[in-house]
């Protein structure tokens, strides 16, 4: 992960989707976890409340 995205904290997984916050940042973004470093993050929500308040997410 660190060699991939350095600057991502992965926070939760659902199969092979990973959830990340990046550093300096509130935003949580998602990437498939067999793409990392080849996909760009893609923007899940601007802070962990709106994340978690989700009603998609599931059972993280």
């Amino acid at each position: 992960m660190q060699i991939y995205e350095p600057d991502y904290l992965m926070i939760a997984q659902d199969g092979n989707l990973g959830f990340f916050i990046k550093s300096g940042t509130e935003i949580i973004y998602s990437n498939d976890l067999g793409a990392l470093g080849s996909l760009d993050m893609k923007t899940e929500a601007l802070n962990i409340e709106m994340f978690l308040n989700k009603s998609d997410i599931g059972d993280l």
